[in-house]
């Protein structure tokens, strides 16, 4: 299993700088993963791309509809569906999932710990 630490939100640094993480273990490569990515129906270019913008586009949500990853429903009268930054990272994963039927993939969480070296950064 290779682990594989997700970056989501502002990863250029050029908005609101702010980012977060999610790592995952999963059985394919960092060039597996990410070929499956951009070939997947989740369009990580264009979805939540804009700022402060927290739902998935119509064409994705449906998509999700069809496919029995989210119920109708659950939209509460809605036809985009609204997600936190690791929750659009599990939709992803989920599409990536069901168009890759082997590939396999569990969250965990890389251990760490402080060396010092407060005065680096100013």
């Amino acid at each position: 299993m290779t682990q594989i630490t997700l970056v989501f939100g502002d990863i250029s640094g050029d908005g609101h700088e702010k980012t977060d993480t999610l790592t995952i273990e999963t059985n394919y490569s960092y060039s597996k993963l990410r070929d499956a990515i951009y070939k997947s129906n989740f369009k990580i270019d264009s979805e939540c791309s804009d700022y402060d913008e927290r739902t998935l586009s119509e064409e994705l949500t449906n998509f999700l509809v069809e496919i029995g990853l989210l119920k109708r429903e659950d939209l509460n009268g809605d036809y985009r569906l609204t997600v936190r930054g690791d929750e659009y990272v599990r939709r992803l994963l989920d599409v990536v999932k069901y168009e890759n039927p082997d590939f396999q993939w569990k969250e965990t969480a890389l251990a760490t710990m402080d060396v010092g070296g407060y005065g680096l950064f100013y």
